[in-house]
């Protein structure tokens, strides 16, 4: 009986154990990485959905070689918003977000 009893403990205290280990290994979700607005204005284009579409293509190259790769995905920006108006020879549209790299 003895024996048994110490088995049990010793299966309890290992299982414990692990379970602790268990919940110190499970990574955290870092929080993003953030920098400073970018804005980026494109050229005239014919329709509002090319000359949108560019601002955020430049934007995007902007952000990488300013920042880094990680940083230039427009999927991430936060407080990104685009802006297009009509000039005489087309659409122009600027782009501005907060690259983050997540």
């Amino acid at each position: 009986m003895r024996r048994n009893l110490a088995g049990t403990i010793n299966r309890m205290l290992m299982g414990a154990s692990l379970a602790a280990a268990a919940v110190v290994m499970v990574p955290t979700l870092a929080a993003a990485a953030c920098k400073a607005p970018l804005t980026f204005e494109g050229p005239p284009r014919p329709t509002p959905a090319i000359a949108d579409f560019n601002a955020i293509e430049r934007w995007q190259w902007d952000a990488e070689k300013k920042y880094a790769r990680r940083f230039s995905d427009w999927r991430h920006a936060r407080d990104a918003k685009t802006e297009c108006r009509f000039i005489l020879i087309g659409f122009v549209c600027t782009a501005t977000g907060r690259p983050c790299d997540r």
